[in-house]
């Protein structure tokens, strides 16, 4: 059966495919209706280069199974698989999305959002390696940009996980043959030890971050030209710097690229030491774009500006039915517009909560007044009654009234400080929390407290300090680099 004989047939017996949507790196995307619930569905069949192999099926359907696993909000949601005829297929969210390519094609991306995009990535990639699902095939073709994102941000979603080592070589991929074998995916974002020595490891992803992220922020990967002078130059040349393509970057863009793209995998953050080395450069935790809703046809729901207009026109009401006392309906109506107006905006959906924001401490500059830590507030409860002043005691002529009594000033908040030094610029967390760069001084409640540091790029580095922070004088803290 050719693929374009699967518009209109029945995959599984569960979704019928009514369109082709686009001819992707590893396989055809249709766009398909589930027959259960009505609603539509993106579904990747592969190539016929595995569809025709029964053992590679077979596999196929096993690796699709374990993607079904990765649970993040910034990869693609893997709603079932199955065989049709001698066809493996994936159904996934139905998503309105463009991919990253599109977006470098129109020249370089501002440095802020290159690093929002690639810490969505990084956490992506981070729950498949928590399931172990390596990506392998991790570029611009890979990573979508939603287009129901709000406010003009980026929600960023990974997609083919797993996928790249079950499918030959065809027309579509750009797979090299070398001496060590078959080497598959891109070969402008394969890391060192792949192509030397055939070795799958989860940090050639984070390898593959760092050219993204040198893409992003130049318009171009590092490395161009023959297949063959492409693959040497990522296992022999010196780690190219974004600022040398690019005038103008900040100085964090080399730093950040170089640590990604560390020849040796242990010589690379963990995709969760990527995200916190993005942070700590840019000196904010990173977030995604909230999301608006999108209906059953794919379709972004946009708020209508209308409601804005019922509303102001209640409040109105509201406040001539208050002045002129002119009845108890035109108030109520009033009333009804403003406080129905978040549900007359905002499309009911689910996608329109934020992602949990991330948390970074306040960072502090030597010398600065070191800000108080902020202290729990009461538990809400019943407001108790405010009891009568007693009134005072009649006092004769002549005798001097008692002076007032001050109420006692609460006692401040004590604090304390982590002074943090080295003689290297290090990543430093508190508490497992990023707190920024070295030299730092940290404010912090009195006690005990973690400091784990590492110079950026180097987890063999890694040190942590127990600390016994006191008000008064800062708590030293110097790390041995």
């Amino acid at each position: 059966m050719s693929q374009d004989a699967l518009i209109g047939a029945d995959l599984g017996g569960r979704f019928r495919v009514e369109r082709f949507v686009t001819d992707a790196m590893l396989g055809r995307v249709y766009a398909a209706r589930g027959l259960h619930d009505g609603k539509l569905y993106h579904v990747k069949v592969p190539h016929a280069s595995v569809s025709g192999n029964k053992e590679k099926t077979e596999r196929f359907r096993r690796e699709l199974q374990a993607t079904g696993l990765i649970d993040s909000p910034h990869t693609v949601k893997v709603v079932d698989t199955g065989i049709h005829g001698d066809s493996g297929f994936l159904v996934m969210e139905y998503l309105a999305a463009t991919p990253l390519q599109e977006v470098i094609d129109k020249g370089a991306l501002d440095p802020e959002r290159a690093a929002s995009i690639a810490a969505q990535v990084a956490m992506g990639i981070a729950a498949a390696h928590q399931v172990g699902v390596v990506h392998r095939n991790l570029s611009p073709q890979t990573v979508l940009l939603l287009d129901n994102a709000a406010d003009g941000g980026d929600f960023v979603k990974v997609s083919d996980f797993g996928l790249s080592r079950f499918f030959d070589d065809d027309a579509t991929e750009a797979m090299v043959v070398t001496q060590a074998g078959t080497r598959i995916g891109n070969v402008l974002y394969m890391a060192p030890e792949y192509i030397e020595y055939d070795e799958v490891h989860p940090n050639g992803d984070v390898y593959a971050l760092g050219v993204l992220i040198y893409n992003m922020l130049t318009g171009q990967p590092p490395f161009t030209g023959k297949a063959g002078d492409v693959l040497s130059a990522h296992v022999t040349a010196e780690i190219p710097r974004p600022s040398m393509a690019r005038r103008g970057l900040p100085r964090w863009a080399d730093d950040v690229v170089v640590a990604l793209m560390a020849k040796e995998p242990a010589d690379r953050p963990d995709p969760a030491g990527a995200v916190a080395l993005l942070e700590a450069a840019v000196g904010h935790p990173l977030r995604a774009s909230r999301l608006l809703g999108v209906d059953e046809e794919g379709a972004v729901i946009r708020p209508s500006r209308m409601p804005y207009y019922v509303a102001g026109a209640g409040a109105v009401l509201m406040a001539l039915g208050a002045m002129f006392f002119v009845g108890t309906g035109v108030v109520a109506g009033g009333v009804w517009a403003w406080y129905n107006l978040p549900a007359m905006i905002l499309p009911q959906s689910g996608d329109l909560a934020p992602l949990p924001d991330a948390t970074l401490p306040t960072r502090t500059v030597p010398g600065d007044p070191v800000p108080p830590s902020p202290t729990p507030g009461p538990t809400p409860g019943p407001r108790p009654s405010t009891p009568r002043p007693t009134p005072p005691a009649p006092t004769s002529p002549g005798t001097p009234s008692p002076a007032p009594v001050a109420a006692p000033a609460p006692a401040p908040a004590e604090v304390a400080t982590l002074r943090i030094r080295s003689t290297q610029r290090a990543v430093v967390w508190v508490d497992d929390k990023v707190a920024g760069y070295t030299p730092i001084d940290q404010g912090v409640e009195p006690g005990a407290h973690k400091v784990v540091a590492m110079l950026p790029g180097k987890p063999e580095t890694r040190q942590q300090h127990d600390v016994q922070a006191s008000s008064g004088a800062p708590t030293m803290v110097e790390l041995s680099f």
